[in-house]
């Protein structure tokens, strides 16, 4: 593989969760192929035009993808992607957290590398609920409640 391809595989990877949580689906076809598979929590669907729209329902509300440790094969114009993921949606009633690992297929374009296929595969989750806002506008996180000192006062306690 070379070096060159790595980058941008890497880039794309990078791409995919800035077009998830940048809200940026009518740049679908800078990430995505036309015949892309998607098979995730939040359903399968097939189809660059579906799997937008499958992205966009579920991702409503402000989420934040963290995708680490990318592990690239590469063969000719085909491409496998691992990497771990953590996402957090930030919902009215509190956060939903997400650990996964991606499994990307992506292939090499005119265009670039684009993803073809996206499985989705859990490994755990959990469901943090917002905690109230004292008096004096400070909230109190779990962390604090864990014995370590983070506040957040004033405008960002009340975002």
């Amino acid at each position: 593989m070379e070096d060159n391809d790595r980058s941008e595989l890497t880039g794309l990877v990078t791409r995919l969760g800035a077009w998830l949580d940048e809200k940026r689906f009518d740049e679908a076809r800078s990430v995505l192929t036309e015949d892309v598979v998607a098979e995730t929590v939040g359903g399968t669907s097939r189809g660059i035009d579906a799997v937008t729209a499958q992205a966009r329902r579920h991702h409503e509300v402000p989420t934040q993808h963290l995708i680490t440790d990318p592990r690239i094969d590469v063969d000719g114009d085909h491409a496998t992607i691992k990497a771990n993921v953590l996402v957090v949606f930030v919902r009215p009633d509190g956060l939903g957290v997400y650990g996964e690992i991606y499994v990307l297929d992506a292939v090499r374009t005119a265009d670039g590398w684009r993803i073809s296929h996206v499985r989705g595969r859990p490994l755990w989750n959990t469901e943090l609920p917002h905690q109230a806002h004292s008096e004096t506008g400070t909230q109190e996180t779990r962390s604090q409640k864990a014995g370590t000192k983070e506040t957040r006062t004033g405008e960002a306690a009340n975002a």
